[in-house]
């Protein structure tokens, strides 16, 4: 019951500083609603595996898309859905970096490795000296 009425004063927050927001953008509007979703759009990333820093840089990310774009959003009602998309896709966004950051190995340096030590006959040698 405790936890209920709980959520229901988060949302009623939400829906609060949303509205104003979006129906009076200005500085201390936009403050109202960086303090109400940001915790959430942290845990949303730390959720999906993003460390707490990587959370932070994200959130900050969407907040910033949120206040350039606001005007974009027609249905007002729909504004906690459209913040979790540009989050989800600031997410992939990230993951699709990280990814095309991939490491590579040099070819050269793979074949000079896997011939180093045989001989013409491709028979290992050797590298101590018999004496």
């Amino acid at each position: 019951m405790i936890n209920s009425s709980i959520e229901n004063v988060h949302a009623s927050r939400e829906v609060a500083a949303a509205e104003t927001f979006l129906n009076s953008p200005n500085d201390e509007s936009f403050t109202e609603l960086f303090l109400t979703f940001t915790p959430r759009l942290v845990s949303f990333f730390r959720s999906h595996g993003c460390g707490l820093d990587l959370s932070e840089d994200l959130s900050q990310e969407v907040m910033l898309t949120v206040y350039r774009k606001a005007s974009q959003l027609r249905d007002h009602t729909r504004f906690r859905a459209w913040l979790f998309t540009i989050g989800r896709h600031a997410l992939h966004r990230h993951y699709g970096k990280e990814s095309a950051e991939a490491v590579t190995a040099d070819l050269e340096d793979v074949v000079d490795t896997r011939t180093r030590g045989r001989n013409r006959r491709g028979r290992q040698v050797s590298n101590s000296i018999i004496g």
